[in-house]
């Protein structure tokens, strides 16, 4: 990616009007906008790299941050991180989900992303990937609501009594489709 930045937008629907939108679009964004249109299939490379997180996947044990936010806070949320520690960040949903790599390896600054999650409207931080040492002192989940915690605490102890399963909090997800 370009320093400083890069946008990039999908425009999906009737083959029929994507060239219509996509002209009216780039109308509006103005003469001095730099841009290249890449079709269905030769964007599909790029949507699944930002999907898989691959610039951040360089092998290093640099902390990745998932952080999920409301998409008109997610560039305070970053702004506020990026001012204080050294790192990179992207953006998708929106600006909803942020991913972010921290420069440091040996500190994942839970409290300071945290912090910036909370002072911009709230959301959670997850810590995807750090050492083991940076993760054997820092919570890789996004702090519970006293209740919640005491709930999935509950859960947890009914459905793993003899705690063999994941040492952090349970994560349960329900569906409306039918299995």
């Amino acid at each position: 990616p370009a320093k400083g930045g890069m946008t990039f937008l999908r425009l999906e629907g009737l083959k029929e009007t994507i060239a219509v939108r996509r002209d009216r679009l780039i109308a509006a964004l103005g003469d001095d906008l730099q841009f290249e249109v890449l079709d269905a299939k030769a964007s599909k490379p790029l949507w699944t790299s930002i999907r898989d997180v691959i610039p951040f996947a360089d092998g290093s044990q640099k902390p990745v941050w998932r952080i999920s936010t409301a998409p008109m806070q997610g560039y305070k949320v970053a702004k506020d991180i990026l001012s204080k520690i050294d790192g990179e960040a992207y953006y998708d949903w929106q600006g909803g989900l942020i991913w972010m790599q921290l420069a440091d390896e040996y500190h994942a600054n839970a409290a300071l992303v945290r912090s910036a999650v909370l002072a911009h409207g709230g959301g959670h931080a997850t810590l995807i990937r750090a050492s083991e040492a940076v993760r054997a002192i820092t919570p890789v989940f996004h702090p519970e609501a006293p209740p919640i915690a005491a709930l999935s605490a509950r859960i947890k102890n009914a459905m793993d009594p003899d705690g063999l399963f994941n040492k952090g909090r349970m994560v349960f997800a329900a569906s409306s489709k039918a299995a």
